[in-house]
């Protein structure tokens, strides 16, 4: 099980032991959601405001309750009882490296979850192949709607229709005034850069943005990112680090840089902004986190060693690295990107 499916387990079972000794009724469905920054926590549960009203118990004395009765974690270095009845999570160096090792764990299959229970749901399938830029980003939109859902645990059914109206596509920049279609912007922009941008900016395509190769193109800031973590995986073998068993807890102990605890942050989340992604229909939350997260590891690499620190740290930083190439990967390809060439 994840962290966070532990705590949602042990904040569940608290919270119903808690009612049973006081009579406080049945608690609310429970929801934790990722800290809004560093200084409210890597995750935050409102249990306690949303339940006060029903158990008939001011909201902080039953967060309190609640915090007294929480079985310990190695994964928390703290827990703050903020306002009126927030619960604030704060990762340890344990439990950073338990989000690495579960990245790491399952690979291609880190974003994930088991939220559709197996459940069937329908999406539609275009029955041919989208010829207008319109017709183009509801193509886009469907596929990657039935991979999130598929990634969330549903069973996706498939339904061929005819092109329907969609909103249409408004295009941006000095190029915009010719005649694109679909077709013609896959092979001038490239398949990854044109169905990020769509799926990330539906209805709004910046073509200026679209060519421009550098990291200001939110596409190329997140494919860069792939290709700097393959990169330095291979000068990471060139140089004999090249790893011969699974990592293990022990390597990751040299990690604990407020950068490191950022990035942990950020993949811990990864497979729950999936969940929500197909739970809404908006592929564009998987699309902002994975460049947050692009983001967050171009920092990283500028500012710390990775290669040529002491051998422990270096090994540690390849770790969290590698872990962040499978978020980001796995992020693609749910998303429908082709993998791009590795640059040199």
């Amino acid at each position: 099980m994840r962290i966070r499916e532990v705590l949602a387990r042990d904040l569940t079972r608290t919270a119903r032991r808690v009612s049973e000794a006081r009579g406080w009724g049945e608690p609310p469905r429970l929801h934790l959601e990722a800290g809004s920054g560093p200084d409210f926590g890597d995750l935050t549960c409102n249990l306690p405001l949303a339940w006060s009203r029903s158990a008939g118990c001011p909201s902080r004395p039953l967060a309190e309750a609640l915090l007294e009765a929480l079985p310990a974690r190695p994964w928390w270095r703290e827990v703050r009882l903020e306002g009126p009845g927030f619960l604030n999570f704060f990762l340890s160096p344990v439990g950073l490296q338990a989000v690495v090792l579960d990245v790491l764990r399952r690979g291609s299959r880190c974003l994930q979850t088991g939220e559709g229970q197996g459940r069937e749901v329908l999406v539609p399938r275009l029955r041919t192949l989208p010829r207008t830029l319109e017709q183009g980003g509801q193509f886009l939109d469907w596929e990657a709607r039935a991979r999130l859902l598929e990634a969330s645990g549903f069973r996706v059914l498939r339904e061929d229709r005819e092109p329907e109206p969609a909103p249409p596509v408004r295009l941006v920049g000095q190029k915009s005034a010719r005649p694109w279609t679909f077709s013609r912007l896959l092979e001038t922009l490239g398949q990854p850069v044109l169905v990020f941008l769509l799926l990330d900016r539906p209805g709004l395509l910046d073509l200026d943005q679209a060519h421009d190769p550098t990291l200001a193109n939110p596409a190329q800031k997140v494919l860069y990112a792939g290709t700097r973590t393959r990169g330095l995986a291979k000068m990471a073998a060139d140089q004999g680090f090249a790893p011969g068993r699974p990592v293990m807890r022990s390597d990751l102990e040299a990690l604990g840089t407020p950068q490191e605890f950022g990035l942990a942050r950020a993949l811990e989340e990864l497979p729950w902004t999936a969940a929500r992604a197909a739970a809404q229909g908006r592929p564009r939350l998987l699309t902002t986190r994975a460049v947050a997260l692009a983001d967050l590891f171009h920092a990283y690499y500028n500012h710390e060693r990775i290669l040529g620190a002491p051998p422990a740290v270096t090994r540690a930083r390849l770790a969290l690295t590698q872990a962040i190439q499978e978020g980001l990967e796995a992020a693609l390809a749910v998303l429908g990107l082709q993998s791009p060439e590795r640059r040199a």
